[in-house]
């Protein structure tokens, strides 16, 4: 189904109770959520990688989203040894930002298995040290991560192809206790499903197949990468009709999307028009794949902030940690550090 502009902003509107009471600190699931991409990959030079943006908009009741993609190989570079390092870097002035992190564990491990396979109940040593990486991950991560993504597209994995899902199934299953075990604050996201226009129903197959493996009940997020061929609207409406036939308590979001154009300027109104068709079709949260802006920022500071505060909810800060939400009417408007959300009509 369709969802046009007004539907998102009164879905904006309907999703505020009129008198509530919550804690700032509590990172609930989220609403209109927007972020960017990490990737530890190697796909992107290092001096290419955004870093945290930072503005008094920006707060734990209103955050903006970064997700860190880690190869497994790079974490646990000898078998049991493990070098959280490089995400350490990352995550903590991420935090301090006041953005919630989605930590997406992937790759197989030649520290593990020569031979590269990925885990599977049939590889019992590859799987219980993969399992082992994800507890350990979790303690580390434990009030830092929220996000644990498992695996990274692991619908173009050759070893979980449409006629052995059951065993990445296994995998997402055991990864989704295993990390919740160590930190039960956390929350699990399928490992993206990559959708092309050329293999659409095929994908979408997939993630049918999954679900009859009864996995929704151990994952939170069903995170979309879809190609740049493939129509944003079309791609996720697919998939969220799909979700909503086997698992409606969760969230669809979309990971990796592009900004495209030829000028700036060109890329700055693809990013907020892609970013109102999926908050418009559905996603709780939207992540672009952007580049450092020459003072090391993300690419289009002002245009994410812009959305961001286009987006806050309208609530008035209180004294201590808490915040009271009040009515949504011409007359309450509410400040979240000097930062006035209005409410918005359609003409």
């Amino acid at each position: 189904m369709r969802r046009s502009l007004l539907f998102l902003l009164v879905a904006v509107v309907l999703a505020l109770p009129v008198t509530a009471n919550a804690v700032a600190s509590e990172v609930k699931p989220p609403i209109l959520g927007l972020g960017y991409e990490y990737d530890l990959g190697g796909g992107r030079e290092e001096f290419l990688l955004p870093d945290p943006l930072s503005d008094a908009s920006i707060v734990p009741d209103h955050p903006l989203y970064v997700r860190i993609r880690a190869p497994w190989s790079m974490l646990e570079p000898q078998a049991g040894t493990y070098d959280w390092s490089e995400v350490d870097r990352i995550v903590d002035p991420y935090r301090a930002a006041n953005f919630v992190v989605t930590l997406c564990l992937y790759g197989t491990n030649p520290a593990i298995d020569p031979a590269g396979t990925p885990p599977s109940p049939a590889n019992s040593v590859v799987l219980k040290a993969w399992l082992e990486f994800n507890r350990a991950a979790a303690f580390h991560f434990k009030g830092r991560v929220r996000y644990y993504e498992v695996w990274d597209e692991p619908n173009r994995e050759a070893a979980w192809s449409a006629s052995r899902v059951s065993d990445f199934a296994y995998v997402l299953k055991n990864s989704s206790v295993t990390i919740r075990s160590a930190d039960p604050d956390a929350l699990i996201a399928e490992g993206g499903l990559a959708i092309d226009a050329t293999s659409l129903e095929a994908d979408l197959a997939w993630q049918e197949a999954l679900y009859g493996q009864e996995v929704a009940t151990y994952v939170d997020v069903l995170p979309i990468h879809p190609a740049a061929d493939l129509p944003l609207a079309r791609a996720l409406s697919r998939s969220y009709d799909v979700l909503l036939a086997h698992d409606p308590s969760a969230q669809i979001w979309i990971n990796k999307v592009p900004a495209r154009g030829e000028t700036d300027r060109d890329r700055a109104a693809d990013l907020l028009a892609k970013f109102i068709t999926g908050q418009g079709e559905g996603a709780a949260v939207v992540t672009f794949d952007l580049e450092a802006d020459v003072e090391g920022g993300p690419e289009f500071p002002g245009v994410l902030l812009d959305i961001h505060k286009l987006f806050i909810p309208t609530y008035s800060r209180v004294p201590g940690s808490v915040v009271r939400f009040e009515p949504l009417d011409e007359e309450a408007h509410g400040t979240v550090t000097g930062i006035t959300a209005y409410q918005f009509f359609d003409a």
